[in-house]
C-alpha cells in the first residue's frame, strides 16, 4: 500500500494533497470539511497498521477525493486531480486484488492469535525452509 501511496505522492500535481491543509491560511476549508485526509496522514496510518484491508486504504483516497469536490466544486483542477488520484489508487488495488487479499488474510490470523500450522522440516513438501519464506510475496507496481 506504501508503493502505492509513495507512486501517487511523486505525481507532479499531487503537491496539494501531500500534507494537510495549512488551518491559518484556510480556515474556512475546515468550517467546510469536517473529515480531512492527505497523502502524510494516509502514509501515518498506514505505518500505525491502522489499514486492516486495501478497501479501508481506498476509502481514504475516495474521502480526499470527496474532500477536494466539496470545497473547491466540480471541474476544479484540484477536484480533478483528486479523482484522478482516487481512480489511479482503484485500478491498482484491483490489479494487485488476488495479492493484497492474501496479505491480509495473513495478516488477519495474524491477529487471531492462532498459532500457524508449520510443515516438518526437511518434508518433501516443506523443502528446507521448514515452511519459511512461503509467506513472503514479492510483486510490481508499475506506475507508468
Amino acid at each position: 500500500l506504501e508503493a502505492i501511496r509513495a507512486a501517487i505522492e511523486s505525481r507532479p500535481s499531487s503537491g496539494p494533497f501531500h500534507k494537510p491543509v495549512n488551518r491559518r491560511q484556510w480556515p474556512q476549508y475546515y468550517e467546510k470539511i469536517s473529515n480531512p485526509i492527505d497523502l502524510s496522514t494516509i502514509r501515518d496510518k498506514n505505518q500505525k497498521y491502522e489499514y486492516r484491508t486495501a478497501d479501508a486504504f481506498l476509502k481514504d483516497f475516495e474521502l480526499m477525493k470527496s474532500n477536494a469536490i466539496k470545497f473547491n466544486g466540480v471541474g476544479a483542477i484540484i477536484s480533478e486531480e483528486g479523482a484522478a488520484i482516487y481512480q489511479i489508487v482503484k485500478d491498482k488495488i484491483e490489479e494487485s486484488r488476488a495479492e493484497l487479499t492474501h496479505l491480509e488474510e495473513a495478516v488477519q490470523e495474524q491477529m487471531s492469535g492462532k498459532p500457524k500450522k508449520r510443515k516438518k522440516r526437511g518434508s518433501p513438501k516443506g523443502g528446507s525452509s521448514g515452511g519459511y519464506g512461503s509467506e513472503i510475496m514479492d510483486f510490481d507496481l508499475n506506475f507508468d
